[in-house]
């Protein structure tokens, strides 16, 4: 008999209008239409009006220290 786990429920809090326009591009689906559902910390959640998941933007940006 399979396992089936809850599922994560994420503290979303709201956001500044300004950043109710954000863009981000869905991993799974392609497409660059969902809409800014809130925020955890300071990474923007979008949730993808045809696939339905919730994922954090994915910048190409990577910062190191030395």
């Amino acid at each position: 008999m399979s396992r089936r786990y809850q599922r994560v429920v994420l503290a979303i809090k709201a956001v500044p209008a300004p950043l109710m326009e954000a863009q981000a591009t869905c991993p799974t689906c392609g497409r660059s239409n969902p809409s800014v559902l809130g925020r955890v910390g300071l990474r923007l959640v979008f949730r993808c009006s045809d696939c339905h998941i919730e994922f954090f933007r994915h910048s190409g940006q990577t910062s190191t220290a030395f």
